[in-house]
């Protein structure tokens, strides 16, 4: 992974701030993991990067909701 992931635990919500790097202009995306689904919000300059964080989100294993 070339983008950066950090986690802020909420109790039952998590919070998954996906950072990409410098040639991806440091754009952030955040998934909010609920217990039932993932919340993106904001999404990712570079394509690369964007199918980062997808591939990413998948791994919580809950459907995802843009």
């Amino acid at each position: 992974m070339h983008g950066k992931v950090t986690i802020t635990d909420a109790g039952q919500v998590r919070i998954h701030n996906y950072a990409s790097p410098g040639d991806g202009l440091l754009v952030n995306t955040q998934l909010i993991e609920t217990p039932s689904r993932i919340i993106a919000v904001d999404a990712q300059f570079v394509l690369a990067y964007a199918d980062e964080a997808v591939a990413y989100a998948k791994t919580l294993g809950n459907p995802s909701t843009a």
